[in-house]
């Protein structure tokens, strides 16, 4: 009987060991996935992103914009790829910073006034974010 009862005991603690790792692995796999879908968007006038040292201008025609090496990350909104399909921007003269594949996205012109961009509609998510997780409008 006492060896059958040490058995027990012995069982039991490697189920509490077997359910701690569980959980363990539970909340770094929790965490991994939210990780993988965390993206990063910022609206904003090409001067504020330009002052803000967002972007830059690089190239000798045209002066390109382009993303700065080390943007200010606190600038932007954080947000899960999975759930972010819509983004209200409501301006004129509106230019994607950053690469997003073309078809996975779609800039919704005002019906009153078709210079006004009144939303970005991400099409395809998966596609849409696969160069990037950083999304940079800019207008004037």
């Amino acid at each position: 009987m006492a060896d059958l009862g040490r058995q027990v005991e012995t069982k039991e603690a490697e189920v509490r060991t077997l359910t701690s790792e569980k959980e363990q692995l539970t909340t770094e796999v929790t965490q991994k996935t939210t990780q993988l879908h965390t993206a990063y968007y910022l609206i904003a006038p090409e001067k504020q992103l330009l002052s803000d040292l967002v972007v830059e201008k690089k190239g000798m025609i045209g002066r390109t914009l382009v993303i700065a090496e080390k943007p200010n990350m606190g600038l932007f909104t954080e947000a899960d790829t999975r759930l972010l399909k819509t983004l209200p921007i409501g301006q004129k003269e509106v230019t994607l910073i950053t690469s997003h594949p073309e078809g996975s996205y779609w800039l919704v012109e005002s019906e009153e006034n078709k210079k006004v961009i009144e939303s970005l509609v991400i099409l395809d998510a998966e596609q849409f974010w696969s160069l990037s997780k950083i999304l940079v409008v800019s207008h004037k």
